[in-house]
């Protein structure tokens, strides 16, 4: 029978997987060696003279540590001109559709990470976000912006970035990203650890349509700016105003929206939003991700891959060659007897 996994599967191999390198009671090494001739098989070798062969064949191994692994999910850098996609928690393609990277839901800008939660119906990007705002969300709401609103999420550090941050070989970069357990800047405010700590379950930031953009719904609904927008579902405390972005730019200028002035929390389920106590059927309140936006980086922007950095010495000498037609391997291994 078919077996099908979501990505909480890949989170969870990740998860145990980079676990097995904290373990202070085990060694964990990488192992590099030669393989002679081309690997074209997808099925892998599995007798025990293949694995002896692949001992015979190693070439060097480093220890490695839990500081030397990090998650890491795709890299898409901030560029003025692009028309962002929203988070919306019941997108069942939320990690896939940034497959490509014309529109992806978060994006970095100087080592900071940011998700994008309003791009202001369908407005083009021109207002970097820069801002380290630890509560709640950014944004870019005055006269001289493209109407965007932004969540911090973390800042990567210029370690991780130097050492983490990566390139595969169809031209995919790379970037570190985790989930704190303890404050590791106990000094200085404004770090991930504030992120997370302040980030409210079930809560609402954004309004969004299921036809057209909610510019177009607002403006054919002729809704006043002021008018009060509530919601009818399992959580508490939203409330939000009808209002338009008085911009200067061309993007998203006189564009109407709803204005969340207060996230509420609680909520996993809504099922209608009001304008003046009015029901609208086509407007959709964007319910946050368990425990709120930046209370786990790494579930929610698909961390569900591993880099591990190591060096190895002692290559290129000794007997061991390497021809232009045989293939490196790589293996981990615990516990040797070195």
């Amino acid at each position: 029978m078919p077996t099908l996994f979501n990505r909480n599967f890949g989170y969870a191999n990740a998860e145990a997987f980079k676990k097995l390198f904290s373990n202070s009671g085990q060694y964990f090494y990488i192992g590099l060696g030669v393989h002679e001739g081309n690997i074209s098989s997808t099925t892998p070798a599995d007798s025990f003279d293949d694995e002896f062969t692949i001992w015979e064949n190693m070439l060097s191994m480093s220890r490695v540590i839990d500081g030397n692994v990090r998650y890491v999910t795709r890299m898409y850098e901030w560029t003025t001109g692009t028309a962002y996609t929203i988070y919306e928690h019941d997108a069942t393609n939320i990690m896939t559709r940034d497959g490509s990277s014309v529109n992806p839901f978060y994006v970095v800008n100087n080592r900071k990470v940011y998700k994008c939660i309003s791009n202001n119906s369908g407005s083009q990007s021109v207002t970097a976000p820069t801002e380290e705002i630890t509560s709640g969300m950014i944004k870019h709401d005055s006269a001289t912006e493209d109407g965007y609103v932004w969540k911090y999420m973390y800042t990567i550090s210029t370690t991780d970035n130097n050492n983490f941050v990566t390139t595969d070989e169809d031209g995919n970069k790379w970037m570190p990203v985790d989930i704190l357990e303890f404050d590791n800047d106990v000094g200085t405010a404004g770090g991930q650890w504030d992120v997370q700590t302040n980030s409210i379950d079930g809560s609402v930031y954004h309004i969004t349509s299921t036809s057209g953009t909610p510019h177009s719904v607002l403006a054919a609904g002729g809704y006043s700016n002021g008018a009060a927008v509530t919601l009818t579902g399992d959580g508490s405390g939203f409330t939000g105003e009808v209002a338009t972005h008085l911009s200067t730019l061309n993007q998203g200028a006189s564009y109407k929206y709803v204005k969340v002035t207060n996230p509420g929390s609680g909520y996993r389920n809504i099922t209608e939003v009001k304008i003046a106590g009015n029901v609208i059927s086509n407007l959709k309140a964007i319910v946050s991700p368990r425990g709120g936006h930046g209370w786990n980086a790494s579930r929610e922007l698909g961390g569900h891959n591993i880099v591990v950095k190591t060096t190895f010495s002692g290559l290129g000498t000794g007997s061991s060659t390497k021809s232009t037609s045989d293939t490196l391997f790589v293996v981990v291994a615990s516990n040797l007897a070195l």
